[in-house]
């Protein structure tokens, strides 16, 4: 007990990205093999899903949403609507806008698909409890906020982008010294304040 409790205090952040490298790709593969049940490649099975709980969408903001660029998307829906299970038509209220929506026959594979994929995924985090996934998604999001936002800091510093300079405080403070860009180091006491100006004294003639 001792031996693990002293293991668990030393885990380093190489070791935990291996773990969370290795926990994604085994349930990226049990999402892949639902997926597969229904005869739905991944890219297509997203835009489904989509237009099941969001209702019609324009295609570029289905692509924002299932984060495929234009010309993914595009495809996406053309291979849909050649299977019959999306049309385009147009928007209601503004008739410039086109947008994607389900046939009846794309509905009834999405739904029963989705069905089959929510007890497939809920088999595969059935070790945890309710208390135990409330955790796990709570330390996920806030990794993930956290590496998102020390991006935004890094890319500013990099590419003169300003920043808020809360974000940059907060995250700046959480960094190791030794990763934290030059940029964000100098303190207010190195910025040098402005000279003042030369007073001019004008002789008489």
């Amino acid at each position: 007990m001792k031996r693990r409790a002293e293991h668990l205090e030393t885990i380093a952040g190489t070791h935990l990205f291996l773990i969370l490298w290795k926990t994604y790709r085994a349930m990226l593969a049990k999402a892949d093999a639902s997926k597969k049940q229904i005869l739905l490649g991944d890219s297509d099975f997203r835009v489904l899903e989509a237009l099941l709980h969001k209702g019609p969408l324009p295609v570029n903001v289905i692509g924002q949403k299932v984060e495929l660029t234009t010309g993914s998307i595009t495809t996406a829906i053309d291979r849909l609507e050649e299977k019959w299970l999306v049309v385009r038509k147009n928007h209601s209220e503004d008739r410039r806008v086109r947008v994607v929506e389900l046939t009846s026959k794309g509905r009834r594979l999405i739904e029963k698909g989705y069905a089959q994929h929510q007890q497939h995924m809920e088999a595969a985090v059935s070790c945890l409890s309710h208390q135990e996934r409330t955790t796990l998604v709570d330390l996920l999001k806030r990794l993930g906020k956290f590496n998102t936002e020390a991006a935004q800091v890094r890319f500013a510093d990099d590419s003169e982008t300003p920043v808020p300079k809360a974000l940059h405080s907060k995250v700046v403070a959480a960094l190791p010294q030794h990763v934290v860009p030059p940029k964000s180091r100098r303190k207010d006491s190195q910025v040098r304040s402005p000279r003042p100006k030369k007073r001019t004294i004008q002789r008489g003639a």
